[in-house]
Protein backbone atom coordinates (compact mmCIF):
# COMPACT_ATOMS: atom_id res chain seq x y z
CA UNK A 1 0.00 0.00 0.00
CA UNK A 2 1.25 3.96 -1.35
CA UNK A 3 0.46 6.22 1.38
CA UNK A 4 1.09 10.22 1.22
CA UNK A 5 1.58 11.80 5.02
CA UNK A 6 1.29 15.57 4.07
CA UNK A 7 3.19 18.13 5.94
CA UNK A 8 0.88 20.84 4.79
CA UNK A 9 -0.09 24.81 5.58
CA UNK A 10 -3.22 24.94 8.13
CA UNK A 11 -5.29 28.20 8.64
CA UNK A 12 -7.28 28.43 12.27
CA UNK A 13 -11.28 28.80 10.65
CA UNK A 14 -10.13 28.91 7.17
CA UNK A 15 -11.97 25.71 5.52
CA UNK A 16 -11.84 26.85 2.47
CA UNK A 17 -8.21 27.59 2.27
CA UNK A 18 -7.37 23.88 3.96
CA UNK A 19 -10.09 22.11 1.27
CA UNK A 20 -7.97 23.82 -1.06
CA UNK A 21 -4.36 22.70 0.35
CA UNK A 22 -6.06 18.83 0.68
CA UNK A 23 -6.98 18.94 -2.86
CA UNK A 24 -3.79 19.81 -4.39
CA UNK A 25 -2.20 16.97 -1.99
CA UNK A 26 -4.94 14.92 -3.34
CA UNK A 27 -3.73 15.47 -6.77
CA UNK A 28 -0.31 14.94 -6.83
CA UNK A 29 -0.61 11.95 -4.29
CA UNK A 30 -3.03 10.48 -7.02
CA UNK A 31 -0.03 11.48 -9.46
CA UNK A 32 1.97 9.61 -7.60
CA UNK A 33 -0.48 6.51 -6.89
CA UNK A 34 -0.59 6.98 -3.90
CA UNK A 35 -3.92 4.75 -2.49
CA UNK A 36 -4.23 6.83 0.52
CA UNK A 37 -3.28 10.39 1.58
CA UNK A 38 -2.91 11.56 5.49
CA UNK A 39 -3.48 14.87 7.04
CA UNK A 40 -2.66 16.23 10.37
CA UNK A 41 -5.10 17.00 13.69
CA UNK A 42 -8.14 18.82 13.04
CA UNK A 43 -6.73 19.95 9.73
CA UNK A 44 -10.10 21.02 8.04
CA UNK A 45 -10.59 23.95 10.54
CA UNK A 46 -7.37 23.90 12.50
CA UNK A 47 -5.89 23.06 15.69
CA UNK A 48 -7.28 26.34 17.51
CA UNK A 49 -10.49 26.66 15.78
CA UNK A 50 -12.44 26.96 18.52
CA UNK A 51 -12.90 29.60 21.06
CA UNK A 52 -14.06 27.78 23.84
CA UNK A 53 -17.40 29.34 23.54
CA UNK A 54 -20.18 26.57 22.61
CA UNK A 55 -22.23 28.33 20.29
CA UNK A 56 -19.71 29.68 18.32
CA UNK A 57 -17.58 26.27 18.18
CA UNK A 58 -20.69 24.22 17.32
CA UNK A 59 -20.75 26.30 13.91
CA UNK A 60 -17.52 26.05 13.43
CA UNK A 61 -17.91 21.81 14.09
CA UNK A 62 -18.54 20.05 11.47
CA UNK A 63 -20.92 16.92 11.32
CA UNK A 64 -20.37 13.76 8.99
CA UNK A 65 -23.85 14.78 7.49
CA UNK A 66 -23.00 17.61 6.57
CA UNK A 67 -23.14 18.28 2.83
CA UNK A 68 -19.32 19.87 3.27
CA UNK A 69 -18.40 16.26 4.44
CA UNK A 70 -20.01 14.44 1.70
CA UNK A 71 -18.53 16.30 -0.84
CA UNK A 72 -15.17 15.04 0.37
CA UNK A 73 -16.41 11.76 -0.05
CA UNK A 74 -17.60 12.20 -3.33
CA UNK A 75 -14.45 13.52 -4.30
CA UNK A 76 -11.84 10.78 -2.98
CA UNK A 77 -14.24 8.04 -4.82
CA UNK A 78 -14.47 10.38 -8.02
CA UNK A 79 -10.57 10.89 -7.85
CA UNK A 80 -9.88 7.15 -6.52
CA UNK A 81 -7.77 8.11 -3.47
CA UNK A 82 -8.17 7.34 -0.41
CA UNK A 83 -8.19 10.58 2.43
CA UNK A 84 -7.36 10.59 6.63
CA UNK A 85 -7.80 13.84 7.77
CA UNK A 86 -8.42 15.35 11.48
CA UNK A 87 -11.36 17.92 12.09
CA UNK A 88 -13.37 19.13 14.98
CA UNK A 89 -16.48 17.01 14.79
CA UNK A 90 -20.54 17.78 15.57
CA UNK A 91 -22.74 15.20 16.75
CA UNK A 92 -25.95 16.71 17.86
CA UNK A 93 -25.30 18.57 20.58
CA UNK A 94 -21.23 17.23 21.52
CA UNK A 95 -18.50 18.21 20.33
CA UNK A 96 -15.15 16.36 20.03
CA UNK A 97 -11.67 16.23 18.51
CA UNK A 98 -11.79 13.62 15.35
CA UNK A 99 -10.02 11.51 12.43
CA UNK A 100 -11.93 10.19 9.49
CA UNK A 101 -11.02 7.84 6.77
CA UNK A 102 -12.91 8.05 3.63
CA UNK A 103 -12.75 5.46 0.53
CA UNK A 104 -15.00 3.69 -1.78
CA UNK A 105 -17.89 6.54 -1.16
CA UNK A 106 -18.21 5.97 2.29
CA UNK A 107 -16.72 6.74 5.50
CA UNK A 108 -14.31 3.80 6.19
CA UNK A 109 -13.16 4.65 10.05
CA UNK A 110 -14.57 7.73 12.61
CA UNK A 111 -12.07 7.65 15.31
CA UNK A 112 -12.76 10.11 18.48
CA UNK A 113 -9.58 11.45 20.52
CA UNK A 114 -9.93 9.94 24.06
CA UNK A 115 -6.65 11.93 25.67
CA UNK A 116 -8.03 15.54 27.01
CA UNK A 117 -5.34 18.07 25.53
CA UNK A 118 -7.12 18.99 22.34
CA UNK A 119 -8.97 21.39 24.37
CA UNK A 120 -8.99 23.91 27.39
CA UNK A 121 -10.40 22.09 29.92
CA UNK A 122 -10.59 25.19 32.45
CA UNK A 123 -13.59 26.90 30.27
CA UNK A 124 -15.19 23.84 28.29
CA UNK A 125 -18.38 21.88 29.74
CA UNK A 126 -20.01 18.88 28.87
CA UNK A 127 -20.64 19.64 25.13
CA UNK A 128 -16.75 18.97 25.13
CA UNK A 129 -16.09 15.35 25.26
CA UNK A 130 -13.51 12.69 23.72
CA UNK A 131 -14.13 9.18 22.51
CA UNK A 132 -14.42 5.87 24.33
CA UNK A 133 -13.19 3.31 21.92
CA UNK A 134 -9.83 2.44 20.85
CA UNK A 135 -10.74 -0.56 18.04
CA UNK A 136 -8.57 -1.84 15.41
CA UNK A 137 -10.47 -2.38 12.17
CA UNK A 138 -9.13 -4.14 8.66
CA UNK A 139 -7.50 -2.08 5.68
CA UNK A 140 -6.48 -2.81 2.98
CA UNK A 141 -5.82 -6.22 4.50
CA UNK A 142 -4.09 -4.47 7.21
CA UNK A 143 -4.79 -4.64 10.77
CA UNK A 144 -4.97 -0.85 11.46
CA UNK A 145 -5.49 1.93 14.14
CA UNK A 146 -5.62 5.78 14.63
CA UNK A 147 -4.73 7.75 17.52
CA UNK A 148 -4.61 11.28 17.86
CA UNK A 149 -1.62 13.03 19.39
CA UNK A 150 -1.62 13.09 23.50
CA UNK A 151 -3.55 9.38 22.76
CA UNK A 152 -0.32 7.75 22.48
CA UNK A 153 1.13 9.85 25.72
CA UNK A 154 -1.66 10.16 28.23
CA UNK A 155 -3.59 6.91 27.60
CA UNK A 156 -2.82 3.64 29.42
CA UNK A 157 -0.44 1.85 26.54
CA UNK A 158 -1.90 -1.43 25.80
CA UNK A 159 -5.27 0.22 24.89
CA UNK A 160 -3.28 1.08 22.08
CA UNK A 161 -1.41 -2.33 21.55
CA UNK A 162 -3.59 -4.36 19.25
CA UNK A 163 -0.91 -6.14 17.43
CA UNK A 164 -1.93 -3.62 14.78
CA UNK A 165 0.57 -3.73 11.66
CA UNK A 166 -0.16 -0.20 11.10
CA UNK A 167 -0.99 3.12 13.27
CA UNK A 168 -1.79 6.22 11.95
CA UNK A 169 -1.27 9.07 14.21
CA UNK A 170 -2.72 12.82 13.09
CA UNK A 171 -0.99 14.97 15.50
CA UNK A 172 -0.46 18.95 15.99
CA UNK A 173 2.98 19.28 18.03
CA UNK A 174 5.00 22.74 18.34
CA UNK A 175 8.35 21.99 19.50
CA UNK A 176 11.14 24.08 17.54
CA UNK A 177 13.66 22.50 15.34
CA UNK A 178 16.38 22.78 18.28
CA UNK A 179 13.66 21.11 21.23
CA UNK A 180 13.19 18.03 18.27
CA UNK A 181 16.81 17.53 17.06
CA UNK A 182 19.30 19.51 20.01
CA UNK A 183 19.61 18.09 23.71
CA UNK A 184 16.11 17.66 24.46
CA UNK A 185 15.85 15.51 21.41
CA UNK A 186 11.87 14.98 21.37
CA UNK A 187 12.49 12.94 17.86
CA UNK A 188 14.04 10.51 20.23
CA UNK A 189 11.27 10.55 22.86
CA UNK A 190 8.67 10.21 20.21
CA UNK A 191 10.06 7.39 17.97
CA UNK A 192 10.70 5.31 21.85
CA UNK A 193 7.11 5.89 22.62
CA UNK A 194 6.00 4.35 19.24
CA UNK A 195 8.29 1.38 19.88
CA UNK A 196 5.91 0.16 21.90
CA UNK A 197 3.42 -0.09 19.82
CA UNK A 198 5.43 -2.48 17.39
CA UNK A 199 4.69 -2.29 13.23
CA UNK A 200 4.60 0.47 11.41
CA UNK A 201 3.55 3.87 12.93
CA UNK A 202 2.83 6.75 10.11
CA UNK A 203 2.97 10.33 12.10
CA UNK A 204 1.18 13.35 10.77
CA UNK A 205 1.66 17.12 11.46
CA UNK A 206 0.98 20.22 10.02
CA UNK A 207 2.39 23.72 9.32
CA UNK A 208 0.67 26.49 10.86
CA UNK A 209 -0.01 30.10 8.66
CA UNK A 210 0.59 32.14 9.61
CA UNK A 211 2.76 31.26 12.62
CA UNK A 212 1.80 32.46 16.16
CA UNK A 213 4.34 34.33 17.35
CA UNK A 214 5.21 31.18 20.14
CA UNK A 215 5.36 27.91 19.46
CA UNK A 216 4.56 27.24 15.86
CA UNK A 217 3.85 23.95 14.34
CA UNK A 218 6.48 23.47 11.89
CA UNK A 219 5.16 20.49 10.12
CA UNK A 220 7.41 17.69 9.76
CA UNK A 221 6.12 13.66 9.12
CA UNK A 222 7.57 10.26 10.30
CA UNK A 223 7.25 6.72 9.35
CA UNK A 224 7.99 4.96 12.50
CA UNK A 225 9.10 1.13 12.76
CA UNK A 226 9.40 -0.87 15.72
CA UNK A 227 10.78 2.85 16.81
CA UNK A 228 13.05 3.26 14.21
CA UNK A 229 12.72 6.10 11.81
CA UNK A 230 12.45 4.25 8.28
CA UNK A 231 11.95 7.94 6.38
CA UNK A 232 10.91 11.42 7.36
CA UNK A 233 9.99 14.67 5.96
CA UNK A 234 11.93 16.59 8.09
CA UNK A 235 10.75 18.87 11.50
CA UNK A 236 10.18 22.39 9.06
CA UNK A 237 9.70 20.85 6.37
CA UNK A 238 6.23 21.66 3.46
CA UNK A 239 5.50 18.82 1.24
CA UNK A 240 4.21 15.82 0.95
CA UNK A 241 6.29 12.18 2.52
CA UNK A 242 5.25 8.75 0.30
CA UNK A 243 6.00 5.20 2.05
CA UNK A 244 4.77 1.61 1.25
CA UNK A 245 3.89 -0.54 3.87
Amino acid sequence: MKIALVSARVRNNDVPFNLAQMRKYMLQAKAQNADLICFGESFLQGFDAFSWEYEKDRAIALSVEDDLFRQLIHESAELGIDLLFGFLERDDQTLYSSCALLGNGRIIRLYRRVSVGWKESTFTDDHYREGDTVEAFDYRGKKCLIALCGDLWDVTAPRFQQNQELTFWPLYISFSEDEWYGAENERQQYADKVEELGGNVLMINSVDDPAPSESPALGGCYWFVSGTVKAELPLGSEGMLVVEV
